[in-house]
């Protein structure tokens, strides 16, 4: 786990992506760190992490008994909370299920929230994860998946990633999986929310209809598409995805 900021700040949890691990948040953590109290939790069983009993993460309430404790343990009765991907959806499980855990909510590019995942993406995890997976597999997957940015600090990331995924991650149906949300699925979720997706048809093939169905299921969501980014778009404009956060959460406190 990652803690960064001042501890009388007020605290803004990061839910990293599937596979992914507190590092996940390289670009964004010490920005926001400067006005929140920021922790990143290495998710529970995610890359070899610990197991409560030797017991496997099975369902959406393991995660929110976990979450549950991580927030007692750090003394906080409510938190903002932000998530990338997969974590991106457990966040918004989490608002749904424990709504007076969470003051604020931010999902960028939620995977398999509001919608079905494009076909293609289906089928290239499945090829690059299932069939003789290795490690090039992976480094193309994720080279596409976030929109092909590359930098000394992404790519230094990404071999990290790339080793916790090859030494200790847990398997793609190991953990609870998607389900799509429908507005009345979601009557708890009343806390300021803002969802930020990639405008690169990458997860899904028209990001327009993405938002036009997380408009139906959350209507007083604010929904923003930013243009030229693919999957990471917390890595391919850090700057402005922090700032967007950052007026985002500031704007909801007063």
């Amino acid at each position: 786990m990652i803690l960064l900021g001042e501890e009388t700040a007020p605290p803004l949890f990061l839910i990293p992506g599937l596979f992914a691990d507190a590092t996940m948040w390289y670009a964004n953590a010490g920005s926001l760190s400067r006005h929140y109290r920021v922790i990143a939790p290495d998710m529970i069983n995610y890359g070899g992490k610990s197991r409560p009993s030797e017991k496997q993460i099975e369902t959406e309430e393991d995660y929110f008994r976990w979450f549950q404790g991580l927030m007692d343990a750090l003394g906080y009765e409510m938190a903002d909370l932000a998530g990338l991907s997969y974590g991106s959806w457990l966040a918004l499980a989490l608002a749904e299920a424990h709504p007076e855990l969470v003051s604020s909510l931010v999902l960028l590019d939620p995977s398999e929230t509001f919608m079905k995942m494009d076909g293609g993406i289906a089928w290239r995890g499945f090829r690059d994860f299932a069939f003789f997976p290795n490690r090039d597999k992976y480094r193309r997957f994720f080279d596409w998946m976030g929109g092909g940015v590359s930098d000394p600090e992404a790519d230094l990331w990404l071999e990290h990633m790339l080793d916790v995924i090859e030494y200790g991650s847990v398997g793609m149906f190991d953990i609870p999986q998607h389900h799509i949300y429908q507005k009345e699925d979601l009557t708890h979720v009343t806390m300021p929310v803002l969802i930020l997706a990639g405008g690169k048809p990458i997860v899904y093939k028209d990001p327009g209809e993405f938002a036009r169905n997380a408009r139906t299921a959350l209507p007083h969501a604010e929904i923003l598409i930013i243009p030229e980014t693919g999957h990471g778009l917390h890595t391919e404009k850090p700057e402005e995805i922090n700032t967007l956060i950052q007026n985002f959460l500031t704007s909801r406190k007063h």
